[in-house]
């Protein structure tokens, strides 16, 4: 079996570096690809919580960079998205990758009009919970929470009910 490739925008990847979860995407849900403008945007200020994690994550090879071209669908999609988003999505195109993981409401809008099959984060650590990573959604939930991860209560609810976790 292949190993599925994701392609991930700014938000997923702070979210797992905080919750030391990159190194485990492998087993999880496939190996992570990021666009450089992503890379850019996690490591511009090394100060940041999960800067420096992310940085070591691709000096270790547990996640790759990649350059793009700025094609015409990079530049119609830098119109409507930050340049993070654009380049995943154009990235995602450009490799015929199997999975765009990203959190933002317009992108995955628009990545869902290109017909982009997309992840987000909270699916994410419904699958560790699932591989047995990590024993307990809520703990990941509630670190998210306090590093001002914005999670609505409604979406927080529906996740520890799924997970089989109180949500009180």
């Amino acid at each position: 079996m292949t190993k599925k490739i994701i392609i991930a925008d700014t938000g997923p990847i702070i979210a797992l570096a905080l919750l030391d979860l990159i190194k485990d995407m492998p087993e999880v849900i496939g190996e992570i690809i990021i666009p450089h403008a992503v890379y850019l945007e996690c490591t511009y200020d090394l100060s940041k919580p999960a800067a420096k994690s992310i940085q070591l994550a691709v000096t270790n090879g547990q996640m790759q960079v990649k350059n793009i071209a700025h094609s015409n669908l990079y530049k119609e999609l830098t119109e409507l998205l930050d340049p993070g988003e654009a380049e995943a999505i154009t990235l995602f195109h450009k490799i015929c990758a199997d999975l765009l993981l990203i959190d933002e409401m317009k992108g995955r809008s628009i990545a869902e009009k290109q017909q982009i099959p997309i992840i987000g984060t909270i699916a994410i650590l419904l699958k560790v919970k699932e591989k047995g990573v990590r024993p307990l959604v809520k703990p990941m939930i509630d670190k998210l929470t306090t590093h001002n991860y914005r999670l609505s209560k409604a979406l927080i609810k529906y996740v520890l009910n799924r997970s089989g976790e109180s949500s009180g």
